[in-house]
């Protein structure tokens, strides 16, 4: 059953989610207040599901852990207060949702990219100081910027347990006894807060409370004691502050307890503590073995070509550290493999493999987070040395980070990750899951579809193979056949595909197509400018309608077949590709966004919202690269429809046609928020004009002193074209420099040059 917060406030939630990614991208926040609340509402959820002890509901956690993570993205869209003390707090509670969301290695990144502002530890207000301590350890704890955090945490402590004495008996004099009271009790919250901060500290570098390795009792007994006191004078921000941090404490520890087993198992040998790893998740044995298909010739291949994005070669185990930021950076890339055993110069030299060598590597990987499975192979040299073989594969769950740094493969390097492709890696992991096109479309139902086109695709999908004969055509089972039903309720993505445009209007602005044709070169004036809304089936259709007026059409006279023949300046099915692509590859979670198609003079343009994502750049789309839509749903539609490739191969067939056409090389741009698909007409000198432009430049000529007016022009057509495609026809016999306007508006005359 799900949290009848989470299921009131699902439309609020994805909207917040969505302005919040986009400030991200753009670095500009749309609706903080909106963001805000929806950040409130997640942390209530969370809260009472801590309250009701959800770690024993499976249903619950995940609902938990969901609504944790999202809050948590939430929070690091908003902008920190400037108070030092109230940023702090804010932080901290960012930082716990992120640890319930099981994003705590998120959190570790996001504060070591971005450090909170100093905190008055040293100030001469005790409660002030108390505060600043407390949330400057638990801060550190969510960091752990390696053991440096840790003991500079313990320091903190101790520095304030020294000052209590001095400080406490001050601090409370003089204040009426009702008030003295209050700021005591407040006080003692706090010192269990950094108490149980010192347990937590003392459990993750020793691994055990007084001797003992359980934990869980010592925490309950300090956390217990800081809600006592909220309850006794009703501290709400302790109280909040103080159930995430229980909450989260348990985590981290538990945490931390399973990487101790880990070790433990290694100990043993590095066959139980391998397997170990990957029993957590995958529940298949992590491969070390000695009979691998693996030969020495084959290493000596891979050495010789040298080190690569995907290979790195480390002489030995000694540099196992080296190799785990390798391993990281590739987990995060295109996967690779590590060698043990050869010299950076590719020279094969082996090393001495024994148990304790593969132990040593298994407790380096484990330092990587999320926890990563390698396979580990030995390759006996036949001298009495083996060299070790690690490898990955391109990681499930990017971004990944090796002792709290994220690292990326630039070549034979390996970089420390910046902020904003962390936060990207991060937002196409989220992505995954939970993308605007897989959210139930609140109000919606398929009386409010366009069932006929409906039918119409699946009868397409059928037509073409890419589709089996459901034998119905009820639109229920056709939308459940394409994935567009979840739980009986529609996806957002049927309503982009086949919503009515009447709906769409008011409830998804979004749906929008733009047109223009401007005069010139640029914005500067338009010719013609409209907007249109609708399913994506019936954008695709006015756009393509929309570029047959006003693109022009090539006529040419075959001798031997004695009939003229029609060239579209551009190919029709490269701008069926573009458009479709538009359509379906476009952000629409974006409120304001649309696809837009620009006829200028010398250019046509194709826009749709939205950047390119997974890592794509312009560049790559004119190379070989895996089909990675950011809407798989609405893709997979148009794919089964016919209107795009499935294989990635959709840029690489427009180029070509492209080329073949003997057109300019096709451009695409990723900036500003949006992709733009450019295309260029062929060079003035080999351009033909149609037609009617060659009628227009006679008439011209029969008035090449005077000029004529637009709608003397028109009456000469006698009515064989409208004013639209006449203006569209002057414009272009502007820019090709075969006719000349003189004077604007009603006064303004057309001459032949």
């Amino acid at each position: 059953m799900i949290h009848w917060l989470l299921e009131d406030q699902e439309e609020m939630r994805q909207q917040a989610l969505n302005l919040a990614q986009h400030a991200q991208n753009s670095h500009e926040l749309a609706d903080e207040k909106l963001i805000r609340r929806a950040a409130d509402v997640l942390e209530m959820v969370v809260l009472d599901l801590v309250f009701e002890d959800a770690v024993h509901d499976g249903q619950k956690q995940r609902q938990l852990q969901l609504a944790a993570a999202d809050a948590f993205c939430l929070l690091c869209a908003l902008p920190r207060p400037a108070d030092p003390i109230a940023a702090g707090k804010s932080l901290l509670r960012a930082g716990s949702l992120a640890v319930l969301g099981d994003k705590g290695a998120d959190a570790a990144q996001w504060l070591k990219n971005e450090p909170w502002a100093e905190l008055p530890i040293d100030s001469e207000n005790w409660s002030e100081r108390t505060w600043a301590t407390v949330l400057d350890v638990w801060l550190r704890l969510i960091r752990r910027d390696h053991y440096a955090d840790l003991n500079v945490a313990l320091e903190r402590i101790s520095r304030l347990r020294d000052a209590q004495s001095d400080f406490e008996k001050n601090h409370l004099a003089g204040r009426e006894p009702a008030h003295a009271k209050v700021v005591a009790l407040e006080l003692i919250g706090l010192y269990h807060l950094a108490k149980a901060a010192e347990i937590l500290v003392g459990y993750m570098t020793d691994e055990a409370v007084d001797g003992k390795h359980q934990i869980r009792q010592s925490l309950d007994t300090h956390f217990g004691q800081v809600l006592a006191v909220c309850e006794h004078v009703r501290m709400i921000d302790l109280e909040v502050l103080g159930r995430l941090l229980a909450a989260s404490a348990v985590q981290i520890a538990q945490k931390r307890e399973l990487a101790r087993t880990r070790r433990s198992l290694a100990s043993q040998t590095a066959e139980k503590a391998t397997t170990y790893m990957l029993d957590q998740t995958y529940k298949a044995p992590l491969r070390n073995r000695t009979d691998s298909p693996m030969l020495p010739d084959q290493v000596a291949a891979w050495a010789a070509a040298g080190e690569s994005e995907t290979l790195e070669l480390k002489r030995s185990t000694g540099q196992r550290r080296e190799a785990a930021k390798s391993i990281c950076a590739m987990l995060n890339h295109r996967g690779g493999r590590v060698l043990f055993g050869v010299e950076p110069n590719g020279q094969v030299v082996g090393q001495e493999v024994g148990d304790r060598t593969l132990t040593y590597i298994a407790e380096e990987i484990a330092e990587i987070d999320p926890p990563a499975f390698p396979s580990i192979d030995r390759v006996d040299l036949g001298t009495g040395r083996q060299v070790l073989i690690v490898s990955v594969l391109t990681g499930q769950n990017r971004p990944y980070s090796y002792r709290g740094q994220a690292y990326r493969r630039i070549g034979a390097t390996d970089r420390a990750m910046s902020r904003a492709e962390y936060n990207r890696l991060l937002l196409e992991q989220v992505h995954s899951e939970h993308r605007w096109e897989n959210e139930s479309a609140s109000g919606w139902t398929v009386a409010d579809l366009n069932q006929t086109e409906i039918v119409r695709t699946v009868e397409e999908a059928i037509r073409r193979g890419r589709a089996e004969d459901p034998g119905t055509r009820d639109p229920v089972e056709l939308l459940r056949g394409l994935g567009l039903l979840h739980e009986d309720r529609l996806l957002r993505a049927a309503v982009v595909l086949f919503g009515r445009a009447e709906r769409l209007e008011m409830f998804y602005p979004q749906c929008l197509l733009r047109v223009a044709r401007f005069r010139g070169v640029d914005r500067t004036e338009f010719l013609d400018n409209r907007q249109m809304f609708g399913n994506a089936f019936d954008l695709l259709r006015k756009a393509e309608l929309f570029l047959r007026e006003n693109l022009p059409i090539a006529g040419r006279i075959t001798p031997s077949l004695f009939e003229r023949l029609d060239d579209p300046l551009y190919p029709p099915v490269v701008l069926r590709e573009a458009l479709a692509n538009a359509f379906c590859h476009r952000d629409y979670s974006i409120g304001g966004g649309s696809v837009a198609v620009a006829v200028y003079d010398d250019k046509l343009e194709i826009t749709s919202s939205g950047a390119l994502h997974f890592g794509l750049t312009a560049e790559a789309l004119f190379a070989p690269h895996e089909s990675l839509p950011w809407n798989p749903l609405i893709a997979r539609v148009f794919y089964r429809r016919g209107l795009i490739e499935a294989w990635g191969r959709g840029t690489l067939k427009m180029a070509e046609l492209i080329e073949k056409a003997g057109l300019p090389k096709l451009a695409i741009e990723d900036a500003g928020g949006c992709v733009t698909v450019r295309f260029r007409p062929p060079l003035r000198e080999e351009r033909e004009i149609t037609q009617r432009q060659r009628e227009v430049l006679a008439i011209l000529e029969q008035f090449s002193t005077t000029g004529l007016a637009l709608r003397e022009i028109l009456s000469r057509l006698g009515g064989r074209a409208t004013e639209r495609q006449v203006r569209a026809d002057l414009e272009i016999l502007r820019s090709a420099g075969l006719a000349v306007v003189e004077g604007r508006g009603r006064g303004a005359r057309w001459k032949c040059l």
